[in-house]
């Protein structure tokens, strides 16, 4: 019905112009025209592509034609041509996000690389020269040290051979470096020739030069954390030289916060920079996410530690045994900072090297390594337990200050103690003598320092009292005023 209807508006406007149309009947005639164009452009580019397609099929022919002539093949036969240049345009069409996932996968192992690839590689892996196992370090560099300036410096002063210059560019602009760099040097003695030549000047810089190998003066690595990290129940000698020389084969990122640690590894973290939003929920749910996307339950279960008798079973997953926030009494809020304790070392090292556990909440989190209070207070308490410190002392009266004796009080104790062998229990005990009103009364005289001190009910209510009535002989009294004269 509707497009009945805008075709009648054509008719309409195109038979009787001068007719007055509705606002409707003009939209709908506008719709159809746009439509009658549309269709007329679409026929036109569909009568252009068949003649493409029947010239194209006449110069495949008259081909086809010229190789009957000369090899005796058929039209069909001259047609090969054609299906095979189809399939070398069929390319298959990549994002870069495929792209990086498969060089990813290639890197792995897990997906082979194509052939026109791999002869590639294997041509640019022949064509780079072998590294040097001799190289120099330099420190102390000038930002503005190119490395063309450093290698002419070095070769002014008698090191030949130079094959390589590795210098990380700065972080801002126009800095050639971070302050230091590698050079690759052909043998021993160049490098002993290159350490000679420490403490000279470049670009105002005073340079230090040592070999490439030398590892002295880094921060090093707690040997334990790195065994922890890398998978090892306990570290060795190889380890800790690993862990002096950077070789651990961690990543770059988790050596950095290793070598950032104050405090030794163990089961309890520290984390700073905390929202006062944060719950405990979510930043439970950060580090279990991570552990999950880490995907190395089964290694965490062989670095687990075996749990004694009346301790909890580590369970799979980033170990958390509890999570201790600190927090605002009056409101609840996260005060911005909590410890988490782990079943073993192990868990808590994982967590502190997965760099997916620096950002919550849009803020950077400081985590590290918890000091030994802090793994104290978060350890598993036993039945036996008890808090170190004093001993319990049953409170005796020895601490209250002895009573002044009266003369007399040793001769009459001496008196009533019985003597040995002649107390009889079926006796009645001697009444002791309840002192007399005035016995107390004579007795205090005789001491006054000794008295009692008056209660303090008693000395308010004996306390003297200011008069609280009006004296009628002040109006008595002739009043003095200024008017009088003396």
């Amino acid at each position: 019905m509707a497009l009945e209807e805008q075709q009648a508006a054509a008719e309409a406007s195109t038979s009787s112009p001068a007719l007055a149309l509705t606002n409707k009947e003009r939209r709908l005639a506008k719709k159809a025209e746009k439509q009658a164009k549309q269709e007329s452009k679409k026929g036109e580019k569909a009568s252009l592509k068949r003649k493409q397609e029947d010239e194209e099929d006449g110069v495949d022919d008259n081909s086809g034609d010229e190789d009957v002539a000369l090899s005796g093949s058929n039209k069909d036969e001259g047609a090969e041509p054609k299906e095979g240049d189809a399939g070398e345009e069929e390319v298959e069409a990549l994002s870069h996000k495929e792209m990086r996932k498969r060089r990813k996968l290639e890197k792995r192992g897990l997906l082979e690389p194509a052939e026109e690839k791999k002869a590639a590689t294997a041509n640019e892996a022949d064509a780079l020269p072998k590294r040097s196992p001799y190289s120099l370090w330099i420190g102390n560099l000038s930002f503005r040290t190119s490395p063309e300036k450093l290698q002419e410096w070095l070769e002014q002063g008698g090191i030949e051979g130079i094959s390589r210059v590795h210098m990380p560019a700065g972080a801002k602009r126009g800095e050639f470096n971070k302050g230091f760099a590698y050079v690759d040097v052909p043998d021993v003695d160049t490098v002993k020739a290159g350490i000679g030549m420490s403490e000279g000047h470049l670009d105002g810089r005073r340079l230090l030069i040592k070999s490439g190998s030398d590892y002295s003066g880094r921060p090093e690595m707690n040997s334990n954390a790195v065994a922890l990290a890398t998978g090892k129940e306990d570290a060795g000698e190889g380890d800790a030289v690993a862990a002096r020389q950077g070789k651990t084969g961690l990543t770059k990122t988790a050596q950095k916060i290793l070598r950032a640690q104050k405090h030794p590894p163990g089961p309890t973290l520290f984390v700073g920079n905390l929202s006062f939003e944060t719950k405990v929920d979510a930043l439970r749910e950060m580090i279990e996410r991570s552990a999950h996307n880490r995907q190395e339950f089964a290694a965490k279960e062989k670095l687990g530690e075996g749990t004694k008798d009346g301790q909890e079973k580590a369970p799979r997953g980033a170990g958390i045994r509890k999570i201790r926030m600190g927090e605002f009494e009056d409101t609840g809020k996260c005060k911005g900072f909590a410890f988490i304790d782990f079943f073993t070392p192990a868990y808590a090292t994982a967590s502190l090297c997965d760099p997916h556990n620096a950002r919550l909440l849009g803020r950077e989190l400081k985590l590290e390594f918890a000091g030994a209070d802090a793994i104290r207070r978060g350890a598993v308490k036993q039945p036996g337990d008890r808090p170190k410190g004093r001993p319990y002392e049953r409170r005796t009266d020895d601490h209250r200050r002895e009573q002044p004796q009266e003369e007399g009080d040793e001769e009459v104790l001496k008196a009533e103690a019985p003597q040995p062998g002649t107390f009889d229990p079926d006796a009645p005990l001697p009444k002791k003598h309840k002192e007399t009103k005035e016995e107390r009364e004579a007795r205090r005289a005789a001491n006054p320092k000794t008295n009692r001190r008056i209660k303090p009910g008693a000395a308010l209510a004996n306390a003297q009292r200011e008069k609280v009535s009006i004296d009628h002989r002040a109006s008595m009294k002739a009043k003095k005023t200024f008017d009088d004269d003396d």
